[in-house]
């Protein structure tokens, strides 16, 4: 009877601890983990996904059954099922479909470092603001950093990428625009980011919006900046499919658009750019030859057919929408940077054509930074699968070039 309450003692602090492993997604390698605890009346656990920035992951259901670990993550829809063996677990996480994850034993599932991510006391003042939409029945809600002094202050709006962002275009636990907006302010620049309607706290609705949509919202934010008495020179700052909409809101309201920075902004169609996109991301995990050309002619057919869907106009309008008309019609002064290992908006695809339709513009310049990504993170490889492991947000050299062209316009 002694010898089999301690076995029962042993195995519960066989569980009992911190776990994690490495789970591959596609072309993303993310490490996960989960904290599991022994109540004395069941079993409880959070898990931890540090490389997209969730550190406390709410678990619905632990069940441990000898050495089977069955873990239930209703908010995710997800389940983990493991089997113990010492200090590693072997099993499979399922979300949609399966994936195998092999967790090991550590002292603390760590959040991944991020030292340019901005920490109070500030030298700037930070306002909690709300303004409409220019044309939809839809409240932004963002946040103002102001530079210190009476002003007026030049100003910028930043734009987010494509899917539901919050105002710091949070994503892989990095805050690029919180960085970014930082590094203005302190250098004297007003900057407004807001939360993508639908998401925090805008109003609306975000499925079914197409990129039109969201530049009405960008038009929004600009009225909004102009209109104060402390602000003066209202420009716009776009990061990916943010550079679709710069040129539109600069085409459509120049008397708004005293300045344009276009990071990492597309020069093709949709359909173009998705195309070179997958082809690189397959060349960087490795892929060639006879499998590439067969997924090059899969991915071309893919695309082919979301052309054709109804019910999600979106992606339809993206396919279809050709940025070179808006960038064409662009007076304003405007700065486009790209980085060299970009393979979601490849620079060698892009920047011809950037060139050519700001060739009009007698102040335009586009550059491209070696060594950056898409989020113009310094890479090695450049695949999304680096994004959670760089610990720079945004690279410094990144960071000097649209600051210094700023005050040189302002």
């Amino acid at each position: 009877m002694i010898t089999w309450c301690v076995g029962l003692a042993l195995a519960a602090e066989g569980w009992s601890g911190a776990w994690e492993g490495e789970l591959a997604a596609g072309a993303a390698k993310l490490r996960v983990g989960f904290t599991i605890a022994d109540t004395g009346s069941g079993w409880t656990a959070t898990m931890q996904s540090p490389d997209q920035g969730a550190m406390a992951i709410p678990v619905s259901s632990v069940v441990v059954d000898g050495e089977r670990l069955t873990v239930e993550v209703a908010s995710v829809h997800g389940r983990y099922v493991g089997k113990r063996d010492g200090d590693t677990i072997d099993g499979t996480w399922t979300q949609g479909q399966g994936f195998p994850l092999v967790l090991h034993r550590v002292d603390a599932v760590r959040e991944n470092a991020r030292p340019q991510d901005p920490k109070p006391q500030f030298p700037y003042r930070e306002v909690a603001v709300t303004f409409p939409s220019e044309t939809a029945d839809v409240t932004l809600a963002g946040t103002l950093t102001l530079p210190a002094g009476d002003g007026p202050f030049p100003a910028v709006a930043l734009v987010s990428g494509s899917g539901p962002q919050d105002r710091d275009e949070a994503l892989f636990g990095h805050r690029p625009f919180a960085v970014l907006a930082d590094h203005l302010t302190r250098s004297g620049i007003a900057v407004l980011r807001y939360d993508d309607r639908g998401v925090g706290g805008s109003t609306g609705t975000f499925a079914g919006t197409t990129t039109e949509g969201f530049a009405s919202d960008a038009t929004g934010a600009l009225r909004f900046l102009d209109a104060r008495d402390d602000i003066d020179h209202v420009g716009l700052i776009g990061h990916s499919e943010g550079g679709l909409v710069g040129p539109m809101v600069a085409r459509d309201h120049p008397e708004l658009v005293h300045h344009l920075v276009l990071l990492a902004g597309p020069a093709v169609t949709g359909a173009e750019l998705l195309a070179v996109q997958g082809r690189r991301i397959e060349e960087a995990m490795g892929v060639t030859g006879a499998e590439l050309d067969r997924l090059d002619k899969e991915r071309r057919r893919r695309i082919a057919a979301r052309e054709g869907e109804l019910g999600a106009p979106w992606m339809a309008w993206f396919l279809a929408y050709d940025p070179v008309p808006a960038l064409r019609a662009v007076r304003c002064p405007v700065l486009a940077v790209q980085g060299a290992l970009d393979l979601q908006v490849v620079a060698e695809q892009n920047v011809g054509p950037m060139k050519q339709a700001l060739a009009g513009n007698a102040d335009a310049t586009v550059t491209v930074l070696p060594g950056l990504n898409h989020l113009l993170q310094p890479a090695t490889t450049g695949n999304v699968d680096e994004y959670a492991r760089i610990e720079t947000t945004m690279d410094p050299a990144a960071l000097d070039a649209v600051t210094t062209w700023l005050l040189a316009h302002r």
